[in-house]
């Protein structure tokens, strides 16, 4: 491959990422999350883009999906807040 080839694709591996993850609108982290998927039953993370469900796993899974545009929610924190109020609609 020519130089300008491999100069072409680092340069949109940096923009893109390496995973292709696009960044997610939403990112909850830090939460005990039921999947209802028998293969992996419980996720930490979830990210959500246009209102649909890109990834459920791991924290560190998770941070491909966060950009500078993404709302991130500590679930974790998420619920120390709420904790004596009437309502989750805080969150």
């Amino acid at each position: 491959m020519p130089r300008s080839g491999l100069l072409i694709l680092a340069c949109a591996l940096l923009a893109f990422g390496c995973n292709g993850a696009a960044p997610a609108d939403v990112v909850m982290r830090n939460g005990n999350i039921y999947t209802a998927n028998a293969q992996q039953p419980k996720a930490e993370a979830v990210a959500v883009n246009a209102g649909k469900i890109v990834f459920a796993g791991s924290n560190a899974g998770v941070a491909a999906y966060v950009g500078s545009g993404t709302k991130v929610i500590d679930l974790n924190a998420a619920v120390q807040r709420c904790r004596g109020s009437q309502t989750a609609t805080t969150i």
